[in-house]
């Protein structure tokens, strides 16, 4: 996963390895926020969402998930 944030005086640029999402630390993190947020998540559930996800990753490589430009240039994109 890639994560580029640009602004006129500014460029960041975050490679987040995709490793990530096949560790157990996915999995408490999704766990911790759906708990924090109130809503009810078992481990099975969450397993399956990081399966799907892995999958998606798998399929499509270069998925723009997000690609935001506001009018005085600064763009955030991430990417997987």
């Amino acid at each position: 996963m890639r994560i580029f944030v640009k602004d006129k005086r500014h460029f960041l640029w975050l490679p987040i390895p995709t490793a990530l999402l096949y560790s157990g630390l996915a999995e408490r993190i999704l766990l911790s926020e759906a708990k924090r947020r109130g809503a009810t998540l078992e481990i099975e559930q969450a397993r399956r969402i990081l399966e799907e996800l892995r999958r998606i990753v798998r399929r499509h490589p270069k998925l723009m998930l997000v690609d935001i430009k506001d009018r005085h240039g600064a763009r955030v994109q991430i990417r997987l």
